[in-house]
């Protein structure tokens, strides 16, 4: 193979961070010429010289210790020698994307779920340390790109992403429905706790942009919490609370049995469990006067499933507080009589 005696850059794809010149024939009198935004470095058998900036460099004993020190060339002359000539861009690249593959399992601060988290952000990075990313991450490949700097490092950055938003939500108290409101709080956060891991490698961050934080809807835990809001946020309007509206829904479900209809509002109706959500005891002021059962029409008869039936709704309330154990004794007393 001859001897090359001027060696650049010679690939026009705008993804390379890292490119090395297919040759290792060099000669003391070789030109190195770097461009604009890039470095290159002299690599033979682990031992780096460099980095050679922007410019037309000559490969002699005299700029390249490397040369006469490792090779134990002579002074002068266009000596060969084998070595590696590797090119690193420095120039940022701004559009790689970030997603989660799987959902991220938060735990709300305000619920106390987990809850599964999906993300996705498009980020830039540039080389700052060239000789790290060569000795630490190339190797051996004859080229190395953002591509794939993403993707070696696609669970590192998200592990520090799922670390840096729970610690945001824990601190700050902020449910996870809510999150897509602190974008560019968590997006202005991120870079320094990616840079933790990336600058041992050589690599900084330059932004990163979260452009979405979602839950799944079709998720269990999603549906029940929401169910969950939703009850809450029907309560707000009613302007009750939760045994008013559960008492409701007993004596409502009592009704439109139509077996036991008479017999529950007979009983149930004198009970104090219903005015307690009309407001007050029976025979107080302004409280609706007790259903006279005494002169009713004869009901009919009920079953013993009926009245098990009617045993559990009466227990709610009870358990609710709304009726009190000398209330639930005497209608009990009523139904089994």
């Amino acid at each position: 193979m001859a001897i090359i005696d001027l060696v650049k850059w010679d690939t026009n794809n705008p993804r390379l961070l890292v490119w090395k010149f297919p040759s290792q024939e060099l000669s003391t009198w070789t030109q190195l010429v770097v461009n604009d935004s890039q470095e290159a470095w002299l690599v033979h058998e682990g031992h780096y010289e460099g980095p050679f900036e922007v410019g037309r460099h000559v490969l002699s004993t005299e700029n390249i210790p490397v040369i006469s020190n490792v090779l134990n060339l002579p002074f002068g002359g266009s000596s060969p020698f084998t070595a590696e000539v590797w090119f690193v861009a420095k120039t940022e690249v701004l559009d790689l994307k970030w997603g989660t593959m799987v959902p991220m399992q938060l735990m709300d601060p305000v619920y106390g779920v987990l809850l599964p988290v999906r993300a996705f952000a498009q980020y830039g990075l540039h080389v700052v340390d060239g000789r790290r990313l060569l000795a630490k991450l190339v190797g051996t490949a004859s080229m190395y790109t953002a591509d794939q700097l993403n993707n070696n490092f696609r669970g590192a950055i998200t592990s520090r992403i799922k670390s840096f938003i729970s610690e945001l939500i824990i601190k700050e108290k902020i449910p996870i429905f809510e999150l897509s409101a602190h974008l560019e709080d968590i997006s202005q956060g991120l870079p320094a706790k990616l840079d933790e891991t990336l600058a041992d490698y050589g690599i900084e961050v330059v932004r990163f942009n979260l452009m979405s934080v979602s839950v799944p809807e079709e998720d269990a835990s999603v549906k029940e919490l929401k169910d969950m809001l939703a009850q809450k946020a029907k309560l707000s309007v009613l302007g009750g609370n939760y045994q008013q509206v559960r008492s409701f829904d007993v004596l409502e479900g009592a009704a439109h049995n139509n077996a036991a209809a008479g017999a529950f509002m007979g009983v149930g109706m004198g009970m104090g469990a219903g005015f307690n959500m009309f407001g007050g005891a029976p025979g107080a002021a302004g409280a609706p006067a007790v259903l006279n059962t005494q002169g009713a029409p004869a009901e009919k008869k009920l079953s013993m499933a009926e009245k098990i039936s009617m045993l559990k709704e009466l227990g709610e309330l009870r358990t609710s507080g709304i009726l009190t154990e000398e209330e639930f004794q005497e209608q009990k007393r009523r139904i089994l009589s």
